[in-house]
């Protein structure tokens, strides 16, 4: 992402945060003019469109956010899903479903090694100790 279009989509976050999302549309689409496939910031003005109760330029910005990240965020799935009947939003939501799976997943491994590496640390930190100590009594003796 440039640092132009990076810029316009983290302002346009913050107008989201705001409660702003006629702001926020705007931001995300001069991002997306600057860089014209980049699923992440048209997802994002999808969900901008969506707020401001504009499902009809949403809907293509959420497919062509798919055709080219498919298995990007689960949440294009859920807002396709919602603009769906029958079996397409079924399947839409059954993507989304498989894709929160796979990112719960991802975000649990994750804390594992993160914890994994902070009891290490604090083994490390013990030995230390345990080793500071021993050469303190060496002395003492």
């Amino acid at each position: 992402m440039s640092h132009n279009a990076a810029e316009l989509v983290k302002r346009g976050h913050a107008a989201m945060s705001s409660f702003q999302p006629e702001l926020a549309a705007e931001f995300y689409s001069r991002a997306l003019k600057a860089e014209e496939n980049n699923a992440e910031t048209m997802d994002a003005l999808a969900d901008a469109l969506l707020q401001l109760g504009d499902p009809e330029n949403a809907y293509p910005l959420i497919l062509q956010s798919i055709a080219l990240e498919p298995e990007g965020s689960p949440y294009k799935y859920l807002y396709l899903g919602q603009m769906q009947t029958d079996r397409e939003a079924l399947d839409s939501y059954q993507k989304a479903i498989t894709l929160l799976t796979r990112d719960y997943a991802l975000s649990m491994e994750e804390n594992q090694k993160i914890a994994a590496t902070a009891a290490q640390t604090k083994k490390d930190a013990n030995d230390m100790d345990t080793d500071t100590d021993n050469e303190i009594l060496k002395y003492d003796l």
